[in-house]
């Protein structure tokens, strides 16, 4: 009995272990800051701009694209006015935007 909870308190570390550096790891590699402004749309077709300098973690590339994170800062007050919750969808509720720098940006 004690091996068995010997091996699952060694499991729950590296689990621990495991956890906070991908997270560590996922914040601080592979990132990558704009040259020129790029014009972003949701599925719904509202229309953005990411500004040059913006900083951007990368995701992942395939088929001739690639996806990148970006951290927005939001007052609480901008929160509780321009933010609602969603449900999950379909792809693990990551909808990503459309991006180009096309337009002069």
């Amino acid at each position: 009995m004690k091996k068995v909870i010997s091996y699952l308190i060694v499991a729950a570390i590296f689990f621990g272990v495991g956890s906070t550096f991908g997270k560590y790891d996922f914040i601080t590699s592979d990132v990558r800051n704009l040259n020129s402004a790029v014009e972003v749309k949701s599925k719904s077709g509202e229309k953005g701009i990411i500004p040059a300098g913006s900083e951007l973690h990368f995701h992942s590339s395939a088929h001739r694209t690639t996806k990148y994170f970006v951290f927005i800062e939001l007052s609480d007050s901008e929160v509780s006015t321009k933010v609602n919750n969603n449900k999950v969808s379909h792809n693990g509720g990551i909808q990503p935007l459309a991006g180009s720098s096309k337009n002069g940006l």
